[in-house]
């Protein structure tokens, strides 16, 4: 392994760790803000606390790990549907030309198709389902 691959794997974890702590941020917004106005998410954040014998005082750091849980699980789908595009295995029947992918560069970025595939995947899920 050269020292620009190490320095690249390096790069990207570093990457990869900036944006786990924005993402926490934002679930932290969103938890805070779905537990006081909705009492379905109240309700089952609540049930949470008792099955886990969670005091109050514990609260705050089960949520901030309920949060951390959820990032962690948001990047590693969106990194699955990145490795599955470059396997192409996101691809459809009509993306090939005898057999072979339309667009050698298909599996360089999360494609239109992947990222609709993803919101289609997604969508109807509250934050705890997608836990």
């Amino acid at each position: 392994m050269s020292i620009e691959n190490t320095l690249d794997k390096s790069k990207l974890i570093s990457e990869l760790k900036e944006i786990h702590i924005e993402l926490v941020k934002v679930y932290k917004k969103i938890f805070e803000y779905k537990y006081y106005t909705n009492e379905g998410f109240k309700t089952f954040i609540d049930e949470e606390y008792e099955e886990n014998g969670i005091s109050s005082k514990e609260q705050q750091a089960w949520n901030d790990n309920f949060c951390h849980r959820a990032s962690y699980t948001l990047l590693n789908k969106i990194l699955f549907v990145r490795i599955c595009e470059d396997k192409g295995f996101m691809l459809n029947p009509e993306d090939y030309i005898a057999g072979e992918p339309k667009d050698p560069h298909i599996g360089e970025k999360l494609s239109k198709i992947g990222l609709q595939k993803w919101a289609n995947l997604i969508t109807n899920y509250t934050l705890g389902e997608l836990v």
